[in-house]
């Protein structure tokens, strides 16, 4: 799949598109070790993007899509799903979701990312982190994690992924999930924009009708899987261009059937 740097970049940081074009201009943007001024250039998830300079905005930003769909499913307890758990975050970025974890009691959690150096120094320091730069979801495997770890039940994953679509990521997370025996809860934020790329404009889908459709073929696609959706909510937090975004409130494996379940339920 191939995008646009200026809105890859301006999707993964978190920065305003025109600040971002200025930073690619400028020279502050290296592709693949070299830099480019092209905001228009074409790349896909095998360049490496580095860029050398960035307003300094801790990722609250993200952090508030998670603290809101905890409060938006209080009713489930997640809480209790992440305190003292493994927690696995997808897309961790500069860290915003890692961070709601820790806060939030964390034993351990996995900080996965496709590209490298983006995590917050601070939370990389912390004990509790295990950093897992370069590592593509849709690859993820046992032999990432520590075996201590895969011998625990059940585990959190939070998601916040773009420019790929959510039911590949769900799909690998499933088939990792029945290799390793795990089972698992988590919140798994739906983007509708990357999922019907072709009808936005400039990166925004405007048809309400369609991003309900997509809700309900997400829905209906996790089922398949395996899954158990034990709800949704739009995301108490727009994405950077406006996009309303979903976050799906996830179940998997043999855990959430057994009477063990009911502690955290």
């Amino acid at each position: 799949m191939k995008f646009r740097l200026d809105e890859y970049l301006s999707e993964r940081e978190q920065i305003d598109l025109p600040a971002v074009v200025t930073l690619i201009m400028t020279g502050k943007v290296l592709v693949d070790g070299r830099p480019e001024t092209k905001p228009g250039r074409q790349i896909s998830d095998r360049n490496e993007i580095i860029l050398k300079e960035r307003p300094r905005e801790f990722p609250a930003r993200s952090a508030a899509k998670l603290l809101g769909a905890i409060e938006s499913f209080k009713s489930f307890a997640l809480e209790k799903r992440i305190a003292g758990h493994v927690c696995v975050d997808l897309g961790a970025a500069h860290g915003g979701f890692t961070r709601v974890l820790l806060d939030h009691g964390a034993r351990r959690v996995y900080a996965v990312d496709v590209a490298r150096g983006l995590l917050d120094h601070t939370i990389q320091r912390d004990e509790r982190v295990t950093v897992l730069d370069r590592h593509n979801v849709k690859s993820i495997d046992a032999s990432w994690f520590d075996p201590a770890d895969l011998a625990e039940q059940p585990w959190f994953f939070s998601c916040d992924i773009s420019f790929l679509s959510l039911g590949s990521v769900l799909e690998a997370v499933a088939r990792f999930a029945d290799q390793s025996g795990i089972s698992f809860s988590g919140i798994f934020l739906l983007k509708p924009q990357f999922e019907a790329s072709a009808q936005t404009e400039k990166g925004i889908l405007r048809d309400e009708a369609l991003r309900l459709q997509i809700r309900e073929q997400m829905i209906a696609r996790a089922a398949a899987l395996g899954y158990t959706v034990r709800a949704d909510a739009d995301s108490a937090l727009a994405g950077r261009k406006g996009n309303v975004e979903i976050c799906l409130l996830l179940e998997y494996g043999s855990f959430f059937k057994s009477a063990d379940s009911l502690h955290i339920l």
